[in-house]
């Protein structure tokens, strides 16, 4: 197989640039003054207890912990790119911490050029793997072997190149949704400091070294892939749940509006006058009332006049109109999906929280997630959840 950088994929997707010098300090571990851009540390770590040195602060320790954590009781696979441990209990690496807190069910793959296998305990799902990390064909046909098709948490600390992260970042297409990728030696090696600060912070949340006090430390950064951004629409101007008595009010909908939302209205026509009710004419508005908040409002016609008027409008207004259909498109062709019926990806999910999704769909909003947004009478909850 081609080990060449160009034959990986993921890095041109998820880099804002190409971080190599096209020369041989790409393929270096260490810097040694070839980097100007990047600090040069002189770092003495030893053992609190022990005295021998160590390669990891307290801080880098305490991090990697606490970021083990956050998805720890979902975690069903680790792969750690670099093993550092040497099955003594009083280590203080980041494979004690993966080994000593993960759950026994939760699979460890621990991927080194050297072999670990002393650390193999098929009982409490820990594995390791004497590869060349840049082989990832072989490294994930390994871990599909033990019934693992995603990786929740991944740890580089491997050989600290530019050429190498860039490579082993190539295992983050199999980075499930909720997973995190962590990296050693953000401070001063050329490899993780130079790709973490170069990962595209549109589509990442990245802490590049939350250790960046402590002098004595070689940093520890870690990313996270940014939540899908999908429209949240407010219902008849509700934020916070149904308020009958002002829903659909011109003075309701413009404060959703202001809030940052889009609003769904319900618009019916006669005598030619418009007017915004969900059961009746309740709020006469002009016609000039739509056209200034026409890029905001996804208008339901509730009669075939109010349809006819918009639908011959030279105004692109955004409306639709439905009935007991359990599905229908608007007129920018999205679909509206009825209360409880199963979503498409170019569609809105209505009233996602009457039919109570999160606990429905087994705590998870995957469904919606696929979708280009919900409608809904709590946007701000929503905001946040999603």
């Amino acid at each position: 197989m081609n080990f060449s950088v160009d034959n990986y994929t993921r890095w041109k997707e998820d880099l804002i640039k190409n971080i190599r010098y096209n020369d041989y300090r790409d393929d270096l571990d260490w810097n040694g003054g070839e980097f100007p851009e990047i600090p040069i540390k002189n770092v003495d770590l030893r053992h609190s207890n022990h005295g021998y040195t160590i390669t990891q602060s307290e801080c880098n320790l305490n991090n990697i912990r606490d970021y083990f954590f956050k998805i720890r009781d979902q975690c069903k696979c680790i792969l750690e790119i670099g093993v550092d441990c040497n099955a003594t209990a009083t280590e203080r690496t980041s494979t004690r911490i993966f080994l000593d807190n993960k759950l026994d069910e939760t699979i460890y793959i621990g991927l080194d050029l050297n072999d670990k296998s002393y650390l193999n305990d098929e009982s409490k799902n820990i594995f390791t793997f004497q590869a060349d990390s840049s082989d990832t064909e072989s490294v994930m046909n390994f871990i599909q072997s033990k019934g693992i098709s995603e990786i929740d948490f991944i740890f580089i600390d491997g050989w600290h190149s530019i050429n190498q992260v860039m490579k082993d970042w190539e295992y983050t297409k199999y980075l499930s949704d909720f997973g995190i990728v962590g990296f050693h030696d953000t401070a001063s090696h050329p490899g993780p400091h130079s790709f973490i600060n170069a990962l595209d912070k549109t589509k990442w949340n990245i802490v590049e070294n939350p250790c960046s006090n402590n002098q004595n430390d070689w940093g520890v950064g870690f990313a996270w892939r940014c939540k899908k951004k999908i429209q949240i629409i407010s219902h008849r101007g509700n934020l916070n749940g149904p308020n009958p008595s002002r829903e659909n009010s011109p003075e309701y909908i413009d404060e959703a509006i202001a809030a940052g939302f889009d609003v769904e209205i319900d618009v019916r026509c006669e005598d030619h006058k418009f007017y915004l009710g969900h059961d009746g004419p309740q709020y006469e508005i002009p016609m000039t009332w739509l056209w200034k908040r026409k890029d905001k409002l996804w208008i339901h016609c509730k009669d075939l006049r109010s349809l006819d008027v918009l639908s011959s409008s030279p105004v692109d207004f955004h409306y639709f109109w439905h009935d007991i259909d359990r599905y229908t498109l608007t007129s920018k062709g999205i679909g509206w999906v009825l209360v409880g019926q199963f979503p498409f990806k170019k569609s809105i999910v209505v009233l996602p929280e009457s039919i109570h999704y999160y606990d429905k769909y087994e705590g998870n909003y995957d469904r919606i997630l696929e979708t280009m947004g919900i409608c809904t009478d709590k946007p701000l909850f929503y905001k946040n959840e999603l």
